[in-house]
């Protein structure tokens, strides 16, 4: 069983007190909220998107812009901008333009869009000789991801999880978690699948779908050959090529 959870990723750094600089990083599908660290009530807030506008506050009225439309809260308060169902095309550099007692005060933020982590792919190794069961986590990111196995008085960084014969518990259930730079994953792995030589039930079930529709497959290719190959009656010929001679009529 797989669990995702939303993390948010961001560096800033002010050059002056209304000048502010941040790299932050979100996951497609999720949501992102853009903090431009002011102080006092904005009179005005403008954002864009690589010089395009997202939205625009002039104290009264909101109006938004593009494909942001219906998809960008903004709180009145702080001018945090939030974005949600983000996608990859909403990577690139936001800035915010906040009057506060007419003076301007602006952000610019780098967001990176990361595509979504898939499940986390847990295999298991055992050797025979010392019953030590190795087990290995492992998941496709655009960037490096970091690792940790939790379960029964276990918690380890890394992606891989050695349980030697004296700790070993057939019942026991490791968890690995996997994180990247916009969100993470966890899956749960039981080490009886370990112990039987079972596969992860996450990858067996697709491997015994595509066995089967390989078998439906054949079965069918077989039973077409064998009716194109079956020999056809000629018995209507033989009827009609009858000399007049051997013709009986009534």
């Amino acid at each position: 069983m797989a669990d995702v959870m939303f993390l948010v990723y961001f560096t800033c750094f002010c050059l002056y007190q209304d000048l502010v600089f941040c790299d932050e990083y979100g996951e497609s599908g999720n949501q992102i909220k853009l903090n431009p660290f002011i102080h006092g009530k904005p009179e005005e807030i403008l954002w864009t998107h690589n010089g395009n506008k997202v939205l625009e506050y002039d104290g009264k009225q909101m109006d938004t812009y593009g494909s942001f439309k219906d998809r960008v809260e903004l709180d009145f308060e702080t001018g945090q901008l939030t974005i949600i169902k983000l996608n990859n095309q909403d990577s690139g550099t936001y800035k915010s333009e906040i009057v506060i007692s007419k003076k301007v005060h602006t952000s610019s933020h780098t967001l990176t869009v990361l595509d979504a982590l898939p499940e986390p792919l847990v295999t298991c190794e055992v050797d025979e000789t010392s019953n030590v069961k190795k087990l290995s986590c492992s998941v496709e990111s655009q960037t490096e991801p970091s690792y940790e196995w939790s379960g029964s008085d276990v918690k380890q960084p890394g992606p891989t999880l050695v349980v030697n014969e004296q700790e070993e518990n057939l019942n026991s259930v490791y968890t690995c978690t996997v994180k990247s730079k916009a969100g993470s994953r966890t899956t749960d792995f039981n080490l009886q699948d370990c112990a039987t030589g079972r596969a992860n039930p996450a990858v067996l079930v697709p491997v015994l779908i595509v066995i089967l529709l390989l078998i439906i497959l054949l079965a069918a290719l077989a039973f077409y050959l064998y009716r194109r190959k079956r020999p056809q009656c000629k018995c209507h010929e033989n009827i009609f090529n009858i000399s007049p001679s051997k013709r009986i009529f009534s």
